[in-house]
């Protein structure tokens, strides 16, 4: 017999050998670790973008609806639509000490011209935006009766 099996007596002795490294393993456990939160990340940003987008566009529908009943903004800007109407959240903000609360502001890109509406916020927890206070006019904000 020149070739003997394994455990047989004829076989050359063979010391036990070290189990390998579970270095790879680590590896790829950490990987698609990385993987997963990447692709949690992605979702979590993707959803709060098109949540961001759906809100500031029902407000837009509400500013554009409440803004179209009065006859001062019909008169400047024509019948406004929610497509006409976006939030701008930086003008809210730099607005609010010059009418002394809380306002929302949006441009307005009507049929018959462009400028800004102010809206009180409503502060009683109902839906909506609250009432038209200001619209801009050429650069300059006219209180709206």
């Amino acid at each position: 017999m020149s070739n003997p099996m394994p455990g047989s007596p004829g076989y050359p002795y063979q010391p036990p050998t070290a189990p390998k490294s579970g270095g790879s393993s680590v590896l790829k456990i950490v990987l698609i670790v990385l993987a997963v939160l990447g692709v949690g990340c992605v979702c979590c940003g993707l959803g709060i973008w098109y949540l961001w987008g759906y809100s500031t566009g029902e407000l837009g529908k509400l500013a554009a609806a409440e803004a179209s009943k009065h006859q001062m903004v019909k008169d400047n800007f024509g019948e406004l639509e929610a497509a006409d109407v976006e939030v701008d959240i930086f003008a809210s903000a730099e607005l609010q000490p010059k009418f002394k609360r809380d306002v929302f502001v949006f441009e307005a890109d009507g049929p018959l011209g462009k400028g800004r509406l102010a809206f009180e916020r409503s502060g009683d927890g109902s839906s909506g935006i609250g009432k038209l206070i200001a619209i801009e006019i050429d650069g300059e904000w006219v209180d709206v009766d």
